[in-house]
């Protein structure tokens, strides 16, 4: 699997499509190749086979970013426009491990940007990045409380909702894409919780989006409030943090 592995750039979602099998090879004495395994490596051996042909990009145009997000990895692809089709530039994939697979889908999301900015950093340095993502990554991002993981941005990037891909050589990206689209439930869930005490008074904020997303905020007053006043400081700020998040 490693000489497989050391092909990710050219394959979408590799680390997505190979856990069955990454995992079973793990479990040492206890090894079993499931169907699992099987469905995983005929698709590994499919792709391998019709591999996608990468572009080197043109300077001066943009490069688009799209995201995606499983339970057990995170992909990314890179890709530029070249007369109304998509060509992919490379391909990057990652298996989560241990408390990373724990992660909100949110941060998961952040996790798959900071590592893609990593591994292609000559990229970010030199053309004008798009991320394309419904995920709300771009403002969770410049608030830095809302999620201690969360990592200052510093490169100079444009968010724009992910939209359709146009480009044969990603169907398989397209899908795990359309598949997440299509359930996903527009409605956002907000929660509040206020209390006040002899050491001061505090709010918590949870706010529940769309595909997974799920945004914490901690608060602390710094004049007194009694329990009532806490919660409404509470929705407050709730509500000024759903506006936030749509915007």
């Amino acid at each position: 699997m490693g000489k497989v592995v050391a092909l990710s750039r050219f394959i979408s979602r590799i680390s997505d499509i190979a856990t069955p099998v990454l995992d079973t090879l793990k479990k040492g004495k206890n090894f079993a190749w499931t169907p699992e395994c099987e469905e995983a490596f005929l698709r590994l051996k499919s792709m391998l086979a019709t591999p996608p042909i990468l572009i080197r990009p043109e300077l001066g145009r943009p490069l688009h970013l799209y995201i995606s997000v499983t339970e057990t990895a995170i992909s990314s692809v890179l890709v530029q426009e070249r007369e109304k089709e998509q060509c992919p530039v490379y391909f990057i994939s990652k298996t989560l491990q241990g408390p990373e697979r724990r992660y909100q889908k949110i941060e998961k999301g952040a996790l798959a940007l900071v590592i893609a900015s990593r591994r292609l950093r000559p990229y970010f340095q030199s053309f004008s990045i798009i991320v394309r993502t419904d995920l709300p990554i771009q403002q969770v991002l410049r608030k830095p409380d809302l999620a201690g993981r969360m990592v200052a941005w510093k490169f100079d990037i444009t968010f724009e909702k992910r939209g359709p891909i146009k480009a044969q050589a990603l169907a398989d990206f397209i899908t795990k894409l359309t598949i997440e689209q299509e359930h996903t439930d527009r409605e956002w869930y907000l929660s509040v919780d206020g209390s006040s005490n002899q050491a001061g008074s505090g709010a918590g904020v949870i706010l529940e989006g769309p595909n997974g997303v799920l945004v914490e905020q901690s608060l602390h007053f710094d004049f007194k409030a009694s329990n009532n006043q806490a919660e409404y400081e509470a929705l407050l700020a709730g509500m000024r943090l759903a506006l936030e998040i749509e915007q």
